[in-house]
Order: C-alpha cells, then structure tokens, then sequence
C-alpha cells in the first residue's frame, strides 16, 4: 500500500534539475545496481523530460532572451518526439511510477531528497529499477 506522504512528496509542483548532489541514477550506474539498457532508458526520459520542460518555460515566457522568428522544423519535431516518449511512459508505468521516474531521472533528485527512512528508499530503488526496465524494453 502506498503511504499517502510519499505520494505527495511525489506529487509535487515541478521546480527543475537539482544540481547540487549527485543524482540517483548515475549513483546506482557507478555502483553497477542498474544495467546498461536502465541507464539509457533513463538518460532518454531526462532528455525528453528537460525537452517537455523546457518548451513549457519558453512558452510561459520565462526566456529572457527569445527569439523573434518562429521556431524551426527540427525543434519542434523534436519537441513533439519528447512528448510522445513521455506519454507513452506515463501510459506504460502509471501515475505513481511515472512521478517517481520524473522526481528521480527528470529532476535529478536523489532517493534521500525524498524519502527519510530506508525502508522507504528501498523500496522506491524497486520500484525505480522495474519502471526503467519497463522503459528500456519499450524504447530500446
């Protein structure tokens, strides 16, 4: 059963990568707890996931410096190719594991950022490793 408070320390508003500590994800990869498809499956939803985001920023005006003429052809195909990658893991993984997956490989969070105990962060390390085993047989 899901502990309502890690659902909503999942569930909160998207704030950006945090840079200050080392992710989880190129955590587990140096301690060789995830394998090599993992690793891309996740590096491909950090990719599309700062593609979605950034596209939202610029279109909410947060760019300082934006450019007058439209945006080009490969931009936006790009950005609709994030999109469907991310729909099609929201789709595949479910509300829970999809937040978790943008928490951890989106935002660059790690396990300890979110969860206090270890028994919580054991568990969401599971649930981390079947999601992006999950991405890895649908994207690679």
């Amino acid at each position: 059963m899901v502990d309502p408070a890690d659902l909503e320390i999942i569930s909160l508003p998207t704030t950006g990568v945090v840079g200050f500590r080392e992710d989880s994800i190129r955590v587990m990869a140096r301690m060789q707890q995830i394998d090599a498809d993992q690793v891309a499956a996740a590096f491909r939803f950090r990719s599309a996931f700062m593609t979605v985001l950034d596209a939202k920023h610029e279109s909410m005006g947060f760019r300082e410096w934006q450019s007058p003429r439209g945006i080009t052809a490969a931009l936006a195909e790009r950005r609709l190719t994030a999109q469907e990658d991310l729909d099609a893991a929201r789709k595949l993984l479910g509300a829970y594991s999809y937040a978790l997956m943008g928490r951890i490989c989106g935002e660059g969070y790690s396990m300890r950022d979110l969860f206090n105990t270890r028994r919580k962060r054991d568990t969401h390390t599971d649930i981390l490793h079947i999601a992006l085993s999950q991405l890895g047989k649908l994207w690679l």
